[in-house]
C-alpha cells in the first residue's frame, strides 16, 4: 500500500516471479491518503506481474485536495500479459492518469472508475486477447466524466457500462474483429 503524497516515490517496481499455478495475487493499492500533501502517491509505478493468478490495482484519490494537476497513479504501467483474473479500481477524483495496462492474454479482465471527475483519464487498456473486459464508469456529476479520453483495445467478449455523463468523451475503443462480429457476441 502506498498512503500519501509521493509514498511510493518516482519509478518504484513492482516483480512476480511465480508461475500462474502458484494462484498468487498481486495487490497494489495507491492512496493519496489524509490529503496533508497534494501529489500522486504512485508516479511512474511498474508493476510486472504476467504469470499471477489474481492481480488487483486500487487508484484512490482525496477529492478535497486533489487538482488536475495531481492523480494517485500518474504514469502507472502495469504487465499482466497472462494474468488470470484483473481488477483495475479507480475511485474518486483524479484517481489515475496517462496510464497503460497491458493485460492482453489476461483471462478476465475488470476496470471500474467511479467519481465526479477523472477518475480516470487518458488512460490506454491493451486486453484484444483477453478471455473477457467489463469496463464500469460511473459519475454523478453533469459536466465532468469518469471515464476520460481513455482507449481501450477490446476483446470479442465485452461489456461497457456508462452511468451519467461517465463515458462522454470516452475516446476510442479498437477491435481487430469485423463490427458484425463483435455485434455476435
Amino acid at each position: 500500500t502506498c498512503s500519501g503524497a509521493y509514498s511510493c516515490g518516482d519509478y518504484a517496481k513492482v516483480f512476480y516471479h511465480g508461475a500462474l499455478a502458484d494462484n498468487a495475487t498481486v495487490s497494489v493499492v495507491c492512496d493519496d491518503g489524509t490529503g496533508q500533501l497534494s501529489g500522486p502517491s504512485c508516479p511512474f509505478l511498474a508493476i510486472h506481474a504476467s504469470t499471477a493468478s489474481n492481480v488487483r490495482l486500487d487508484c484512490i484519490d482525496d477529492p478535497s485536495v486533489n487538482s488536475y494537476n495531481s492523480y494517485a497513479c500518474d504514469q502507472v504501467a502495469l504487465y499482466a500479459q497472462y494474468a488470470g483474473e484483473i481488477m483495475l479500481d479507480f475511485r474518486e477524483e483524479f484517481s489515475s492518469m496517462n496510464s497503460e495496462f497491458h493485460v492482453q492474454n489476461a483471462g478476465v479482465v475488470t476496470f471500474s472508475a467511479f467519481g465526479q471527475k477523472y477518475a480516470s483519464r487518458s488512460d490506454t487498456v491493451h486486453a484484444e486477447n483477453a478471455g473477457s473486459l467489463t469496463v464500469s464508469c460511473s459519475s454523478d456529476h453533469l459536466s465532468w466524466n469518469a471515464c476520460y479520453k481513455n482507449d481501450f483495445y477490446i476483446p470479442a467478449q465485452t461489456t461497457l457500462n456508462c452511468y451519467g455523463r461517465s463515458c462522454y468523451n470516452l475516446k476510442y475503443l479498437y477491435s481487430t474483429l469485423e463490427a458484425a462480429e463483435l455485434a455476435q457476441h
